[in-house]
């Protein structure tokens, strides 16, 4: 299994984090590192990626699924 984030079409970053962290109730918290990481020079992508991962809220992929179906 593989950890993943995927942006929806038209969808921010910010957006993103709120979305996922959402889920756990925890989109303050994701939030404040997002904007800390990003104010300090990192990409959306990565900022993003480094805030839903410190709270687990990443979501799991099989790896034996095809991704392209």
């Amino acid at each position: 299994m593989s950890l993943y984030v995927r942006r929806k079409e038209g969808e921010t970053w910010r957006e993103c984090v709120a979305r996922y962290a959402g889920r756990h109730g925890l989109a303050t918290e994701c939030l404040d590192i997002f904007d800390q990481e990003v104010g300090k020079g990192v990409p959306g992508g990565k900022a993003a990626w480094d805030a839903l991962c410190e709270w687990d809220c990443l979501d799991f992929r099989d790896d034996d699924v095809n991704p392209f179906i």
